[in-house]
């Protein structure tokens, strides 16, 4: 499988699977999406199925232009006799997820099926499989991709530099600011930054150490003692 970082994912990469890693910088809320769409002809009552195209939320489902012939069961009719039964169609669960790196390029992922526990900051490796969300009349879109396999082994070296980022990167901070700064609608204590690294593994003393890092590097400001906000 290649693996490839975030901000080399191109066109060359479409419909392939490919390994690459990330931060995790959001997480959606679950949702359905239609995964078998369930179509009845008025005219004969047969069923007709079709399966989302690509098999991801972002796909099309093509629908009928006709029944099925009479020699299958159907009458044959035109598309205008045909109706999607929405009671009778399959859905699944799915969210997504961005991943960014440290330049901040990022990566829209989406995960279908059961949705496993994840964090914001938190370092993962993905085998995904890249799609293209093309605007309609319009071969222009943005890459995304379908989620095979996710991994928080953040020990392994998978895109091939020597220095494999580490838990107490500074990304991983910025990334609690940011959560912290939603959640509150204005700024992210130094309380709260602290027990969200906990989860993560990271030290009171790493966390101060990325702060300081984040301020020095223009990335964060401090408008009161012990409270951080995104620039």
């Amino acid at each position: 499988m290649k693996k490839v970082k975030i901000d080399d994912i191109g066109a060359n990469n479409f419909n392939q699977i490919i390994q690459t890693r990330g931060f995790v910088k959001s997480i959606s809320a679950k949702k359905i999406s239609m995964k078998i769409a369930v179509y009845r002809c008025i005219m004969c009552g047969i069923i007709i199925k079709k399966e989302m195209e690509w098999g991801d939320p972002f796909g099309k489902i093509q629908s009928p232009k006709s029944c099925i012939p009479t020699s299958s069961g159907g009458c044959g009719g035109s598309g205008k006799e045909i109706e999607l039964s929405r009671h009778e169609c399959e859905y699944e669960d799915f969210r997504t997820i961005v991943i960014s790196d440290n330049q901040g390029y990022s990566l829209k992922l989406i995960q279908t099926g059961e949705s496993q526990s994840l964090e914001i900051g938190q370092e993962i490796i993905v085998e995904t499989e890249i799609k293209c969300n093309f605007k309609k009349n319009n071969w222009i879109g943005e890459l995304y991709g379908i989620c095979k396999k996710i991994s928080v082994d953040v020990n392994e070296h998978v895109i091939g530099t020597r220095n494999s980022p580490k838990r107490h990167n500074p990304h991983h901070i910025a990334m609690i600011i940011q959560t912290l700064q939603k959640e509150n609608g204005e700024y992210a204590s130094m309380e709260g930054i602290i027990q969200k690294a906990r989860k993560m593994k990271i030290s009171e003393a790493e966390v101060d150490d990325c702060i300081r890092r984040l301020k020095e590097g223009g990335s964060i400001f401090s408008p009161r003692f012990n409270e951080y906000a995104w620039i």
